[in-house]
């Protein structure tokens, strides 16, 4: 890539290139690291094994969530600006113009949250830390509109955990952070109901994990971090 970076998002484009934006980068001063968020973006095309700049962010941004939509567009939402400062802020990507534009705020800062798409086309956004601690809330992002909705708040507030919709349209929420320790517990998310319901907990707490939905149906859930260290553990969640 044109820039080092960490904390960013990568997201799938129409054209089979991908769109990698944001993040931690990193300079050299005085003998030092210096750390700072990044606006820039880039996408790497497959094709040619290469990678081109593209628009930077309005904004720059880390620890935010990153949406492919229907509509080939890229949704990004919340982050962090600095290592203390939370963001409202959304922007969308045109990937026929390499452009951002800005779209509705958040209806609260939030950063490390879970985002993924619904069947519905709407995107929920849920969790993360608003800067004075772990959040409980979600919201729904309509692209028709450009706006926030609220919906039903999570049983137990987290940051850094993994969201994934399930074939039944369900969204599955596990692990995390709370404002104390790494979270075992899961819910899942009702989107008919706009309500969360408990979906058991994991065997071992984990944040930052890695989630993956099978073919049967059946969700792998790898490493992470636990309350001490990483970890190598993977479970499986039956629906």
């Amino acid at each position: 890539m044109a820039y080092a970076r960490a904390h960013h998002a990568a997201v799938p484009l129409p054209s089979g290139e991908v769109l990698v934006m944001g993040g931690d980068g990193r300079k050299e001063a005085n003998g030092e690291s210096e750390y700072f968020s990044l606006a820039t973006a880039e996408r790497y095309q497959p094709f040619t094994d290469t990678w081109a700049p593209t628009g930077s962010m309005r904004e720059a941004r880390l620890f935010f969530g990153a949406v492919a939509l229907p509509s080939g567009k890229v949704l990004v939402a919340g982050g962090v600006a600095t290592r203390h400062s939370p963001l409202r802020s959304a922007e969308l990507y045109d990937a026929s113009t390499g452009t951002w534009s800005v779209t509705g705020d958040l209806l609260e800062p939030r950063y490390a949250p879970g985002a993924t798409l619904l069947p519905s086309g709407k995107v929920l956004v849920v969790g993360g830390d608003n800067g004075r601690g772990a959040l409980a809330t979600a919201e729904l992002y309509d692209p028709v509109t450009g706006t926030w909705t609220a919906t039903g708040s999570l049983n137990t507030a987290r940051l850094s955990h993994s969201t994934t919709v399930l074939p039944s349209g369900k969204v599955l929420v596990a692990g995390g952070y709370s404002d104390c320790c790494a979270l075992a517990s899961a819910e899942l998310y009702d989107p008919a109901t706009g309500t969360w319901t408990s979906a058991g907990s994991m065997s071992s707490p984990r944040k930052g994990q890695s989630v993956t939905v099978l073919p049967s149906g059946q969700v792998l859930v790898t490493g992470g971090t636990g309350d001490w260290d990483l970890t190598a553990t993977t479970e499986l969640y039956t629906p």
